[in-house]
């Protein structure tokens, strides 16, 4: 048992580091508490079968096994290969086992492994400290428990002892007090603020400052062409994976949104796989397109613009990221060619810096709030006109005295007109597709009732990370979409951005594929956005109104509206913030359609049917036992049957409380025995001293003299100890004896 213990406290600790670090990365592999114990004693059983000498050993995988297949019986016919592959992590969980006995082992055995599992320890415990995960307590205390194994270890094998020097012994009988001290450390608890270290962290911050500076001097290629996603194509990977990187750090004044749009790339032509800018001229669109939606809204309700439009402000600064696009929201008022010092060139929608930004480089951008969520917004969008020359100037005036190049009431038109060119090409769609959009354009006479329409249908399929690579059989748009919308149904936010693009342009209505960031803010006015923040969505351009988002992406909420003082309709804002809402692109639709409980009542059988299984194998393996038990003893010599006996007696005895001392001889130990338990129990021993310490050949009469004094010392044992007779006669079902 000394072995066994030994081995548990080399590979049980760290088996419990490593499931639980592992479970902070698979989703929630190890949220049951069940599965933990399964787990622990799973790694106790393959600790056991190699430790134990044994054959028994062999019933524990086989217990496994039958308990397995019982669970398995229970289920219909049916149902049991899912059930099989729904419980696959049980096998995950043995090969685990299995690789982490194995490196203990390895380890108990050479000092320079513990090492290595000493500093990989301290790493990760760095590591997890400083990019603040939040660690389970238990893997704290089973981390603690390994070094100072390891650590007793060590001072043992390097201590000269005088007395017994089994190193294994000695770290048995000092790891009560090496457990308690880690239960000490897991059940207390632990205070509400912990050491601030704050020396340390100013230290550090000098150091990662100082390294962040120096990354800036270092040419490359930009960032965005690795994997933030903003490139020269905007492609549809199969799997997308998550990628916290520290893009920027964004600073809002308290007229911002719960969620902000940071436009970076615009895109207009699709080709099958993916989105291309072709239209790559210096335009002003930027403000022409702010400037387009004030007339709007100042056209259609002068007295409360205010309900529509809020001028709010966002500061941006770069950290390690390298890229020349300069993120900015919808509606940004930028027309001068520069922003704090940040010379940029502005090509269709897209804000190109005329070199490479990087860590520091920090722009502030006065942009217009839209308010498109209000029952007005709505009504404005219905019932727009032309916007007449005298309005343009009147509006364009307040940027810069008007005197903005590109931006004439003329540049206005021939935008308008390249806008229909550019972002309204013929999408040819299948008569599948086409039956299903009457559907859902069933009684939306308006373009913006058709957008909400599309948004919401879309926005109704599932969301996945991994939608797989697009067909080759896709070449065009019309493919993509019987393909996405048809027959798939699931993909990420490029796919229902494009899908929505496409559809928008079927119906000949100017649309167009952005990327950049979704920050959802709760009310913060800092906020470090990250590349897992990267996402796309579609722009719909409204003749006279402008370019106006829609997310047809499940579980984005891009509501930013605001509460109402006055306009056409007078009223407030509906609540519409998703409880959902979820800036991650990693986000699982859960259908919540049926919200009915729905109670199964227990089956009895799910207990009774593993339960026997789990019987009917033991006995089967106790049968096999006694077969091969009986024949091994048949195979021995008549003193060989004899020694066994006696040694079988002897045994006996020592359950009775009657043990032989060092030094002692067999005839002193009989002699002792006898005054207590009379003769007749201890006549074995003159038997089994004969054919020890003689050439006797024991017969079958001093078999039967060794039977009786069986049969005398195991009534004596039952009438003196009644439960050590129980369990003696359990532990013979598994010993030579069982024969007799």
């Amino acid at each position: 048992m000394i072995g066994f213990f030994y081995d548990l406290l080399y590979v049980l600790p760290l088996y419990i580091v490593s499931i639980l670090t592992a479970d902070i990365y698979i989703a929630n592999f190890c949220a049951d508490f069940f599965i933990i114990i399964f787990s622990v004693t799973i790694m106790c059983s393959v600790t056991a079968v190699y430790s134990i000498k044994s054959k028994l050993k062999l019933l524990i995988p086989g217990l496994y096994i039958a308990l397995f297949i019982g669970l398995i019986a229970v289920e219909s016919h049916e149902d049991r290969m899912s059930y099989i592959l729904s419980h696959i992590w049980v096998l995950w969980v043995f090969i685990a086992s299995l690789i982490i006995f194995i490196i203990g082992k390895i380890a108990s055995k050479n000092r320079y492994v513990r090492y290595i599992i000493l500093s990989v320890i301290f790493i990760g415990a760095f590591l997890m400290m400083y990019f603040s995960v939040d660690v389970n307590k238990l893997i704290v205390s089973a981390a603690f428990l390994q070094m100072l194994v390891y650590i007793v270890d060590e001072i043992q094998i390097n201590w000269k002892k005088t007395g017994c020097d089994d190193r294994k012994k000695h770290l048995v009988y000092t790891s009560p007090c090496i457990i308690l001290i880690c239960a000490v450390v897991l059940f207390s608890k632990a205070q509400d603020k912990p050491f601030d270290w704050q020396f340390a962290v100013n230290a550090w911050e000098r150091v990662v400052d100082a390294v962040k500076t120096a990354s800036k001097l270092i040419p490359g290629k930009g960032d965005e062409y690795a994997k933030v996603g903003f490139s020269d194509k905007a492609v549809m990977k199969g799997v997308i994976q998550h990628y916290p990187k520290e893009l920027m750090e964004m600073t809002v004044d308290n007229s911002a949104g719960p969620v902000i749009y940071l436009g970076g790339k615009s895109f207009d032509t699709y080709d099958g796989h993916g989105w291309l800018a072709n239209n790559c001229e210096l335009t002003h669109e930027r403000i022409i397109d702010t400037v387009e939606t004030e007339c709007a809204v100042k056209k259609y309700d002068l007295e409360y613009t205010n309900s529509y439009l809020k001028d709010s402000k966002v500061t941006l600064k770069y950290q390690l990221f390298n890229t020349r696009y300069l993120f900015v929201p919808s509606k940004a008022v930028i027309f001068s060619g520069e922003i704090q010092q940040i010379p940029y060139d502005e090509r269709q929608d897209s804000l190109l810096a005329n070199e490479r930004i990087g860590y520091g480089s920090t722009y502030t951008v006065r942009y217009r709030r839209m308010n498109t969520d209000i029952p007005q917004f709505r009504s404005l969008a219905n019932n727009l006109t032309d916007i007449s020359e005298e309005e343009w100037n009147r509006a364009i005036s307040k940027y810069n005295n008007g005197s903005i190049p590109g931006c004439t009431y003329n540049d206005y038109l021939s935008y308008k007109d390249n806008i229909k060119k550019v972002y309204c090409e013929n999408i040819e769609l299948s008569d599948e597709l086409k039956k299903q959009l009457e559907i859902v354009y069933d009684g939306a006479n308006t373009t913006w009732e058709k957008m909400k329409r599309l948004e919401e249908w879309i926005g109704s399929f599932a969301y996945t990370t991994s939608p797989g690579k697009i067909p080759d059989e896709v070449i065009d748009a019309g493919d993509f979409l019987d393909y996405f919308l048809l027959e798939k149904k699931e993909g990420y936010c490029v796919h229902f951005a494009t899908a929505f693009t496409l559809l928008a342009r079927a119906e000949g209505i100017p649309a167009r594929f952005v990327q950049g960031c979704y920050v959802v803010r709760e009310n913060e006015k800092t906020i470090m956005v990250t590349a897992d923040d990267a996402h796309a969505w579609p722009e719909v351009y409204f003749e006279n109104l402008g370019w106006i988002q829609f997310e047809p992406t499940p579980s984005y909420n891009k509501d930013n509206s605001w509460i109402t003082g006055g306009g056409h309709e007078n009223t407030i804002k509906n609540a519409l913030i998703s409880s959902n809402t979820n800036t991650d692109d990693s986000t699982e639709l859960i259908d919540t359609s049926d919200n009915e409980a729905v109670y199964e009542r227990f089956n009895p059988l799910v207990v009774v049917i593993p339960s026997i299984a789990v019987l009917i194998f033991v006995i089967v393996c106790l049968l096999i036992f006694r077969v091969i038990i009986r024949r091994k003893y048949e195979r021995h010599s008549q003193n060989e049957k004899a020694v066994i006996l006696c040694r079988s007696n002897i045994y006996i005895l020592s359950l009775i409380g009657y043990s032989i001392s060092e030094g002692m001889t067999l005839t002193e130990f009989s002699y002792i025995v006898s005054n207590d338990l009379g003769s007749d129990a201890v006549s074995f021993i003159k038997v089994f001293e004969e054919i020890i310490y003689s050439d006797v050949i024991a017969d079958e009469k001093m078999l039967n003299q060794i039977m009786n004094s069986k049969k005398c010392l195991c009534g004596i044992l039952k009438s003196k100890k009644k439960y050590m007779a129980f369990v003696y006669n359990i532990m013979m079902c598994f010993k030579f004896t069982t024969i007799i």
